[in-house]
């Protein structure tokens, strides 16, 4: 049974209705409120029977339905911005005036080995429609379902980043995935918080997407499919087996002849398999063909990095260099049927962005002043960014889109979520420093929306703004942050 009980919560003259959850901590319960009242939770005092201390039980308060409960503390101020004709120099901005002006997104801090979570939520952070769609969830954290709550927990976790530049706890929302996965609750014999794997977070979130949001969401944007033809070259005769079945994440195998992204994506679509043939009266070798019949709008891609070796009997960490693309055409391993109905807007749009490309590189060329200083750049004035915006490209840009759109394929047209052209953008990268699959540390890397070069990098609480080159670091080779999760978006029109 839902231990929530509704009271109202006074602060500053306001009322805010809540379902308090009395099995939550106190720390857990200060989060909740912070996203309600902008109060930080190390400047709150709660009143419930005099000022609440973060190791009270609220379960032993005797809370009562209904009950008001007084919240007294200064709600932090949002930063102001310059005058409008005041110009504001990069090094002349405190770091909380820098985080306004280039709109660099809030961390999350560190619960205890909780990196493979941090790093997972920021990346899927970067899909806009998972935000529209958790921002119509009415469900909240005192369901009785986990499932619902960590659904909930997300979209309360995101509210609270969208609202503060500064680096914030995740206590509610790592509740909920302990509960809903009791793997992630795993601690150590000194009673530390285990380090777990960050694909089985974001196979775990992803999951409880598919069980709850409406609108089949994950379903829809996140969920492909794969049509495996198995046949045995010993028995030509022998009709093939197809099977259809769907996917979350695609699996890049690492041997020691892979280099490439996609060469590891094959080398898994393609397994070699002995089982009894019916025509032979025998066992024989079959080979099993993968191609993905239904590409999502985002596709994620896992780098198989840790394998299991008996001999040592723990998990070992694979180094290799893998090469990932920056832009991915996904019809190389696609079917022959899903290949023809996007070969028309592939085509084009490569097309489009190869005008686009010289269109820019033009503008920048032309418009750049050389004696401008290097060292102190007005923010806002990239002229890059100037032409983007300028009447003449947004026109051109809108009549390239239309043309675009007049090709899209009548069933994929109708099938909401599907990529239409096969061609795929990166846009986010969870990844794993160290050579201990039980050990090490996650980070994770998302592509700044509308900057050329440019990417968040966040580390736990600490984020930064890297260029491209930081991202082709972790093709890896070392010990040193290597990727281990990609997120593909499918290529816009605009």
């Amino acid at each position: 049974m839902s231990s929530a009980i509704p009271v109202v919560i006074k602060h500053a003259g306001k009322s805010h209705a809540i379902d308090l959850d009395t099995s939550m901590s106190v720390p857990e319960l200060k989060e909740m409120l912070y996203n309600k009242t902008g109060v930080a939770p190390a400047r709150m005092k709660i009143l419930i029977k005099g000022v609440l201390k973060d190791d009270a039980s609220l379960a032993k308060l005797g809370i009562k339905e209904g009950q008001q409960i007084t919240l007294i503390g200064t709600a932090g101020e949002i930063p102001k911005a310059p005058p409008a004709n005041q110009i504001r120099f990069v090094e002349d901005m405190d770091e909380s005036e820098l985080a306004q002006a280039m709109k660099i997104p809030a961390g999350l801090q560190n619960m205890g080995n909780t990196c493979y979570m941090n790093s997972t939520v920021q990346v899927l952070r970067q899909i806009p429609e998972l935000h529209t769609a958790l921002n119509s969830y009415t469900e909240n954290i005192a369901s009785p379902d986990p499932e619902r709550r960590l659904v909930a927990g997300l979209r309360d976790l995101y509210t609270g980043l969208d609202k503060t530049t500064s680096d914030y706890p995740p206590l509610l929302f790592w509740q909920m995935l302990r509960s809903f996965r009791p793997q992630f609750d795993q601690q150590d014999n000194h009673g530390h918080f285990s380090q777990q794997d960050a694909e089985e977070c974001y196979n775990s979130i992803v999951t409880a997407l598919k069980g709850t949001l409406g609108g089949r969401f994950a379903e829809k944007y996140m969920t492909g499919s794969l049509t495996t033809v198995t046949k045995s070259p010993e028995a030509p005769d022998e009709e093939a087996t197809t099977k259809e079945e769907g996917f979350s994440n695609l699996t890049c195998s690492i041997s020691s002849a892979t280099n490439y992204l996609v060469s590891g994506l094959n080398e898994g679509f393609t397994q070699q398999i002995e089982k009894n043939s019916p025509s032979l009266g025998r066992n024989a070798m079959y080979t099993s063909t993968s191609t993905i019949s239904r590409a999502p709008a985002y596709l994620t891609i896992h780098l198989n990095r840790f394998f299991w070796r008996p001999d040592i009997r723990k998990k070992t960490k694979i180094m290799r260099k893998i090469k990932f693309p920056f832009e991915l055409d996904a019809t190389e391993i696609m079917s022959d049927s899903a290949k023809a109905k996007v070969r028309h807007v592939n085509a084009k749009l490569k097309e489009v962005e190869k005008a686009r490309a010289e269109r820019l590189k033009v503008a920048k060329r032309t418009k750049a002043d050389p004696t401008a200083s290097t060292q102190k750049q007005n923010l806002g004035e990239d002229p890059g960014e100037a032409f983007l915006k300028s009447d003449e490209e947004v026109k051109r840009r809108a009549e390239e889109k239309a043309e675009l759109e007049k090709l899209v394929n009548e069933d994929l047209k109708k099938d909401e979520g599907a990529n239409v052209s096969g061609l795929y953008d990166l846009i986010g990268i969870v990844a794993h420093k160290g050579s201990s699959a039980d050990g090490g540390h996650y980070m994770s890397w998302a592509k700044c929306v509308g900057k050329e070069n440019s990417w968040f990098k966040f580390d736990d609480a600490k984020v930064s703004v890297v260029d491209d080159n930081s991202v082709l670091g972790l093709e890896g080779g070392g010990e040193g942050p290597v990727a281990y999760l990609l997120l593909y978006q499918q290529k816009r029109f605009d």
